[in-house]
């Protein structure tokens, strides 16, 4: 009984019960012409209709029947192949080619005992096995965090890696948890031997400078089995038609064998925009590769500050993640300031409330100047926030209900949000991030507020604000309806190894709230003016008519035009109202950019500049490092194997006793469905039927 489920109460089974016991009784026991007949015939009778009654009776109050179903499925193998360009340092391409076929082998040797999925290794994973080793940076750690999140200890039979060991992106997989249930078996690629060289090991130096600013630079050196030789260190800057302008030069004594010395240079940061610097080794005779010998950097110079006061009605732990965030650019000189402190709201350029206005603290008098002075506020709405003082404060929302009520709410990126670009949001999983307490109740926008981040309450989607702002002529105004953001940054620190998102979201409203007013009709956004060359260059543009209405009839045009002066032309792609365009990865260099749309018969034009520069890690580290290997695979009971033992691995994991995966489920469906049911009711009715007949007893 316990696999039926009932959609009534349970009592209403004696009422079937009951009425195949009346029904039955006034049938066969009140009729006078049965009297006749022998007991047990009228018993017989009577029971074959009580079953038929009560059992319709029964499927009438719509019961469920509750299977359990088993599936089975072959045991998971995972593959991956570390596709990094070192490894074309240790290997020619036809030896490579071999190594790659032989990984692509294993899927079809053992896809009859496993599931295989195969997988590309390099700043990130992708599915499938490349055919070139070209990738310019290696993420171990990124393969052992997917197969942590991806899998159950029991689905997973065993592992693969095939790499040289070296990585260069994200943690250190020394340290990385692992919490499957799998062997790891290593297949060790590259050359661990010490080889010739001389190379440029790492550079410190702060990416983003004032104008006028004096820049230190450290420069790390390795030395490899050139004893008693000597290089020379050289700082250049690379002007934008690419030639270099020497700026210093040291000599270096290498003293050892195995020798390491680092080097400082200070430059005068005397124009704004990206400075582009070249550090060069001189080259030494028997070299491993000569391309660990230079390395450009970028410093990103900016005439101005911005000032910002953090006002906070209490203590908080938020307080310091927003600070640590906003002042990792340097352009930011945030203070934290309480009641009880002294401070001039006219020498700031944002004015960031937390947990304010509160019942102890108006800030009337503050708002007042602020609006006076023009200077924008962002708003963050906490537990001690006084409700009404807040919606009369600002206009951006209104919140109703109860004010000490709170909601656990998760943050959804509004697609449809055009005022900044949002992309990092999005990709970086920001709706899978911790939730912060937002004030429960309605909420009611003003026609001038657009919605960066939508709530999510218990995994539902609503269109209840979280974070938005205004498009209005008054003074730029932003709300955050939540608190506990610091849990955001810890989140994304252990997810990712840095603090991108919450960084991301502050320094994105920072830049909007403070920035001059566009009046323009044609405007023109790019994500940022400094990218790798992994990255795809994205623009983001606004067209609008003279009711300042958003349009995108007319087509959009992008030229693109390097150092060389070769011109690159795009044409923008249609987003609801406004143009987008992709314009894919470019190679390392100086650009400029022009972006024209013709309305009303003008031409509306906007001009930018951004630079390329490489991401090629790949050229520092050649020396392969099985220490890592060795250490990931003993750590799970796994083996290490060497390219010519891939055939003995694949023959290991043939005989591996690997059981299948059984998954259990529960069904439920509607007993009256059942075919068998209505020839049990037919077979009951005729077996009564026919006795009565044979009885004569109609």
């Amino acid at each position: 009984m316990e696999n039926i489920i009932l959609q009534y109460d349970s009592w209403y089974i004696v009422l079937c019960v009951l009425l195949g016991l009346v029904y039955s009784f006034v049938l066969y026991f009140r009729q006078k012409n049965l009297s006749d007949k022998s007991p047990y015939l009228i018993l017989l009778l009577s029971i074959l209709r009580f079953l038929t009654v009560s059992g319709i009776s029964f499927l009438l109050l719509s019961p469920l029947f509750k299977f359990i179903t088993e599936q089975k499925s072959k045991p998971v193998l995972v593959v991956a192949q570390d596709y990094s360009s070192s490894l074309k340092n240790a290997y020619s391409s036809e030896d490579l080619g071999k190594i790659n076929n032989k990984i692509k082998e294993i899927k079809s040797k053992l896809s009859s005992k496993y599931n295989v999925q195969e997988f590309s290794l390099g700043s990130d994973l992708s599915p499938g096995l490349k055919d070139s080793f070209n990738l310019k940076s290696t993420n171990i750690s990124s393969y052992i965090d997917y197969l942590n999140q991806s899998f159950d200890n029991n689905e997973l039979a065993a592992v693969i890696l095939s790499s040289d060991g070296i990585y260069n992106e994200g943690k250190n997989p020394d340290y990385s948890e692992i919490s499957f249930n799998a062997p790891v078996y290593s297949i060790a690629l590259g050359d661990t031997t010490e080889k010739k060289d001389i190379l440029i090991s790492e550079v410190y130096f702060n990416d983003i400078v004032f104008l006028d600013d004096n820049v230190g630079i450290k420069v790390d050196i390795q030395a490899k089995n050139y004893k008693g030789k000597s290089t020379k260190l050289s700082l250049y800057s690379v002007l934008n038609n690419g030639q270099t302008k020497l700026i210093d030069s040291k000599n270096i004594s290498i003293k050892n064998d195995i020798f390491f010395d680092s080097k400082f240079f200070s430059v005068k940061a005397n124009i704004a925009g990206n400075a582009h610097y070249r550090l060069s080794l001189s080259r030494l005779k028997g070299e491993t590769s000569y391309k660990n010998n230079t390395k450009d950097i970028y410093i990103q110079v900016i005439d101005s500050r911005i000032k910002i006061l953090l006002l906070a009605n209490n203590t908080h732990p938020d307080l310091g993640a927003i600070k640590d965030v906003l002042t990792l650019n340097k352009n930011y000189e945030l203070d934290i300031k309480y009641k009880d402190d002294s401070f001039k709201p006219e020498i700031y350029d944002l004015i960031m409330y937390y947990n304010l206005p509160s019942e102890k603290f108006a800030i009337n008098t503050i708002h007042s100047k602020a609006l006076k002075l023009k200077i924008p506020e962002f708003f963050i709405y906490g537990s001690k926030t006084s409700q009404n003082r807040f919606n009369k404060i600002q206009d951006l929302v209104k919140t109703t209900g109860n004010s000490t009520s709170t909601n656990e709410v998760q943050a959804i990126v509004n697609k449809n949000f055009k005022l900044f670009i949002t992309d990092d949001f999005k990709n970086k999983g920001l709706e899978h991030f911790p939730p912060l307490q937002a004030p429960f109740g309605e909420y009611v926008t003003s026609p001038e507020a657009r919605v960066v981040l939508f709530q999510k309450i218990n995994k539902i989607e609503t269109k209840y604000p979280l974070l938005l702002t205004n498009t209005g002529a008054k003074n730029r105004t932003a709300v955050l309806l939540g608190t506990n953001i610091f849990k955001w940054r810890l989140y994304d620190y252990l997810q990712n190894n840095n603090k991108d998102i919450l960084k991301s979201i502050f320094s994105q409203m920072t830049q909007y709230l403070t920035v001059k007013k566009d009046k323009s009709q044609w405007r023109v956004k790019i994500a940022k003016n400094l990218y790798f060359d992994t990255e795809p260059i994205l623009f983001d543009a606004e067209l609008y008519n003279d009711n300042f209405e958003l349009i995108n009839k007319p087509e959009a045009y992008l030229k693109i035009i390097n150092s060389n002066n070769k011109e690159f032309d795009f044409v923008f792609t249609r987003a609801e109202n406004s143009y987008k365009l992709n314009a894919g990865q470019f190679p390392v260099g100086n650009y400029r950019y022009i972006a024209t749309v013709k309305y009303n018969g003008k031409l509306l034009s906007r001009k930018g500049k951004f630079d390329i520069q490489a991401k090629d890690l790949e050229k520092f580290d050649l020396v392969a490092k099985h220490d890592v290997l060795n250490k990931l695979s003993s750590g799970t009971n796994g083996e290490v194997f060497y390219p010519e033992q891939i055939d003995n691995l694949v023959e290991k994991l043939q005989k591996r006793d690997a059981k299948p995966i059984i998954y259990y489920g529960q069904t439920t469906e509607k007993i009256i469905n059942f075919k068998w049911l209505f020839f049990l009711f037919l077979l009951l009715l005729t077996l009564e039927w026919f006795i009565r007949r044979y009885n004569g007893t109609f």
